[in-house]
């Protein structure tokens, strides 16, 4: 999801029909074009499109929401409060992390309106506020955070419950100097997957069982979405966006088949440069199963090319995959819930175990 808007800049949203760049390098069978600019030179925290293909773009200069159309059309659903991400829950309501309000994520209805709000309410922290917000099929919160606890300050995964209880779990990554979760993907299957971007561990958490592992080596993650609509061979796999430093720098999505050991495969090579340090990050799919990629505010759209046209190149050979077993160690705490009366019980969790 998209937060942004002010005034005359909703103006600044125009279409570009068409295929772009032909430097993209994507597997045969598939093509891609621009499909809309919506104020470039922004950095979007969220994207998510709704069930009727209406695309939700937060961006944080503007404090706004930002509602496209399929069509392309524009509008400010949200606007004033400094929208990270955003996610759906099952009846349609919509779920922003925010920076202000106590670092709160709030809930709005598909009018608009606001219904709600949690707190993440993280005794150890730093900076806590919710940079990702992500929501499950039961209804838990994931949503990411800076802590500080055993190793110090890191960026952590943060599972709130359904409610009532809304019972907290941290789960710390890998401890790195400048720490960074920038997005969080769920499986059909309930799994979910994170990673820091200035790490590599790409992690998988068990929010039944509480636990989890590493099980892929990936420099550089800044976005991740998991295809449960079979986007490419049927299979649920997970889609990686990565941007890599350098002159110049290397931006491209990567694509994990989950099924095979979490082997790694180049899926789009070459993606536009249109900053530097502002590459492919946010990702969502619409019912159509096309990819929508956020890219320093122009939205790309990945599609499979119809019969009548020729495919893309292949996008080259498979990237060698690593894999780590991480110790774990697991602190007990207490915060105040969202009236600030009662305590609630969580449970931080770093490595494959929790006690």
């Amino acid at each position: 999801m998209r937060r942004h808007v002010l005034f005359a800049l909703v103006i600044s949203l125009c279409l570009f029909p068409g295929t772009a760049s032909a430097d993209v390098s994507l597997p045969p069978g598939y093509s891609y074009e621009v499909f809309a600019a919506v104020l470039p030179g922004t950095v979007p925290y969220g994207m998510r499109i709704d069930t009727g293909d209406n695309l939700f773009l937060s961006v944080y200069e503007t404090n706004s929401v930002y509602k496209v159309t399929p069509e392309g059309g524009v509008s400010v659903f949200i606007s004033a409060f400094q929208p990270m991400g955003i996610d759906f829950d099952a009846s349609g309501n919509i779920y922003i992390g925010r920076c202000i309000n106590n670092n709160s994520i709030a809930i709005f209805d598909p009018s608009g309106t606001m219904i709600g709000s949690v707190n993440p309410l993280v005794t150890f922290r730093s900076n806590p506020y919710p940079g990702q917000v992500t929501l499950d099929d039961a209804g838990n919160i994931f949503t990411a955070i800076e802590t500080i606890g055993v190793g110090g300050s890191r960026d952590s995964v943060l599972q709130i419950g359904p409610p009532p209880a809304r019972t907290r779990t941290i789960y710390q990554l890998a401890n790195v100097d400048g720490s960074n979760v920038l997005d969080i993907a769920v499986s059909s299957s309930g799994s979910v997957y994170s990673a820091n971007c200035f790490g590599t561990d790409l992690a998988e958490i068990d929010p039944v069982a509480g636990t989890k592992r590493t099980v892929a080596q990936i420099p550089w993650v800044s976005g991740l979405l998991f295809d449960t609509v079979g986007f490419f061979d049927g299979s649920e796999d997970l889609f990686v966006a990565q941007w890599i430093p350098g002159s110049p720098p290397v931006y491209r999505i990567l694509r994990v088949d989950v099924d095979n050991g979490f082997t790694v495969h180049p899926f789009a090579e070459n993606m536009p440069i249109i900053r530097d340090h502002y590459g492919p990050r946010l990702m969502d799919f619409n019912t159509n199963g096309d990819l929508y990629v956020s890219i320093d505010g122009y939205i790309y759209r990945i599609f499979k090319t119809p019969t009548n046209q020729p495919p893309v190149a292949n996008a080259g050979p498979d990237i060698e995959v690593l894999s780590a077993n991480i110790q774990y160690t697991v602190i007990a705490g207490t915060a105040m819930d969202e009236d600030e009366t009662d305590l609630l019980e969580y449970r931080w969790v770093e490595g494959d175990t929790v006690l």
